[in-house]
C-alpha cells in the first residue's frame, strides 16, 4: 500500500520482468526509496565480519504467513582480518526465524512465502543517505531518523505488505 502519488515499477527489465529483477518503490518526486526483489535472497558468503547488533524496531507484518517482521537495527561490524570497525543501519523484512539463527552472521534481508519464494524488500541506501544516514552512520543519526515522517511513512508501506490475491 502506498501513499498517493508514489509508484513501482521494474528496474530497466522494459516490460520483460522476472522474478528476480529489482523492483523499485519511488516517491512523489521520483526518488528511490524502497527495493523489492520478488524472489531473490542474496548470500552472506565470503562476508566473514563479526557483527553485533542492536534492533530498534521490530514489529510483526501481520498478513503474512510465515512469521515475518519489520526490523530497523543498528549494526557494529568488525573485521577479522585487521579488527577495523564499521558500523550500519538496515531497515527491511526479516524472517523471524532467520533473525533468530543469525546472531554474528551479515544481514539477511528477506522473508519466505511458502516453501519457494525468497522475496528481499529493504530501504535503499541513497535514500537513508539523503536521510542524513551515510555509509558510517551514528546512532543519534539513526534516532533522528527514526523519530521523522520519512520513517513512518516507509514504515507504513513495510507493513502493510500482503501476498498478492490470485
Amino acid at each position: 500500500k502506498l501513499p498517493e502519488h508514489w509508484s513501482v515499477a521494474g528496474d530497466d527489465c522494459q516490460g520483460e520482468c522476472t522474478e528476480d529483477d529489482n523492483w523499485e518503490v519511488k516517491d512523489r518526486r521520483g526518488e528511490h526509496v524502497l527495493t523489492l526483489i520478488p524472489n531473490t535472497a542474496t548470500s552472506p558468503d565470503g562476508d566473514t565480519n563479526l557483527y553485533e547488533r542492536e534492533v530498534l524496531v521490530q514489529k510483526p507484518v501481520p498478513q503474512l504467513k510465515t512469521p515475518t517482521s519489520l526490523l530497523a537495527e543498528f549494526w557494529t561490524g568488525t573485521s577479522q582480518e585487521d579488527g577495523e570497525k564499521e558500523t550500519g543501519f538496515s531497515l527491511a523484512l526479516i524472517d523471524d526465524q532467520v533473525l533468530a539463527d543469525r546472531t554474528e552472521m551479515p544481514d539477511l534481508e528477506y522473508f519466505k512465502i511458502g516453501d519457494s519464494q525468497a522475496p528481499m524488500f529493504w530501504v535503499d541506501d541513497e535514500y537513508m543517505e539523503d536521510q542524513g544516514i551515510g555509509d558510517d552512520p551514528t546512532r543519534e543519526g539513526v534516532d533522528k531518523f527514526l523519530a521523522s515522517e520519512q520513517y513512518q511513512t516507509v514504515e507504513a508501506i513495510l507493513l502493510s505488505v500482503r501476498h498478492a490475491a490470485g
